[in-house]
């Protein structure tokens, strides 16, 4: 039986890389997480995240539909991308190893190398289960990452900046290899009311621009108005109102931080009918104006 290696992992250790003045930024976050109530999806503005689940139970969102993880499943998250993670509620915290990575415009001036390096976070669903083979060189790699930033104090931060920079760049080649023998399968929920949910938020994700309401998605979906409500709050732990507009404003904010858009113009691009009620509802959600939102995102790296 082939020896399969384990990821090293060290309760809130840390890889951080802010070289800002070149636009180079690398986050390994080792740490364990536990349900939170009530949290909504996200969208990163700027930079590629991966999620390693090193226990069993976890499982991560995309547009709105879970997709169960088994340990080691690799999770890929492009920027601009509604997404959530997801622990099992009254479970003890389960550990995990979070990548955030950005790179500058140019990259490195190899733009077509790594665009088709990229194309491993294209996949659909964006996950990757990986067979022994490529795992054994995938862990290698991120051991070897672990391994060099113990050993960050011993040489020039530049050598330390080019040696994870390298080892880096492996992993995703190796990713990238191993994306066309990907062992992941989604498998649908068993109830049929929770997958009918599951798709309904999925449209909501695809159509936020548009007007949604519960009379409307119900006939889309052939489902009674007050069946539909409570089972979406029961199987989302939203009300189905407040899930539209929770997906409305993530993509204003990911709008607001990445565009130069006019405010009225991603209102009325989200799907929010007047002007009024987008600042209304945007300052409930995210506490500050759109305006100030802009102002204090525009340029900044995590969301």
């Amino acid at each position: 039986m082939e020896n399969r290696p384990s990821l090293e992992f060290e309760k809130g250790y840390a890889i951080i890389i802010n070289d800002f003045k070149n636009n180079l930024y690398y986050y390994l976050d080792y740490d364990t997480r536990q349900s939170f109530h009530m949290r909504f999806q996200h969208i990163h503005t700027s930079f590629y995240e991966m999620l390693i689940p090193l226990d069993s139970g976890i499982s991560h969102i995309f547009n709105g539909i879970p997709y169960p993880l088994e340990k080691y499943d690799i999770v890929l998250v492009p920027p601009g991308i509604s997404h959530q993670v997801l622990y099992p509620e009254g479970a003890p915290p389960l550990r995990r190893l979070v990548i955030n990575f950005m790179y500058p415009e140019s990259l490195f001036g190899l733009k077509d190398g790594f665009e088709e390096l990229f194309e491993i976070f294209q996949i659909q669903p964006s996950i990757l289960r990986l067979t022994p083979s490529h795992q054994n060189i995938c862990f290698q790699l991120l051991n070897s990452i672990y391994n060099i930033s113990k050993r960050a104090s011993e040489m020039p931060y530049a050598v330390y900046e080019l040696l994870l920079q390298a080892k880096f760049t492996e992993f995703l080649f190796t990713l990238y290899q191993a994306k066309d023998e990907n062992l992941y399968v989604y498998k649908k929920e068993a109830s049929a009311i929770t997958q009918k949910i599951y798709e309904i938020c999925s449209y909501i994700h695809s159509n936020y621009s548009k007007s949604l309401s519960l009379d409307g998605l119900a006939k889309n979906f052939f489902i009674s108005p007050y069946y539909l409500s409570r089972q979406f709050k029961q199987t989302t732990g939203f009300n189905l109102t407040e899930y539209i507009q929770n997906t409305r404003i993530i993509n204003a904010q990911f709008l607001l931080s990445t565009t130069e858009h006019t405010v009225s113009d991603i209102a009325t691009s989200c799907g929010f009918t007047s002007f009024s009620q987008f600042n209304r509802v945007f300052h409930q959600k995210s506490n500050c104006s759109p305006t100030e939102y802009r102002r204090s995102h525009a340029r900044s790296i995590l969301l």
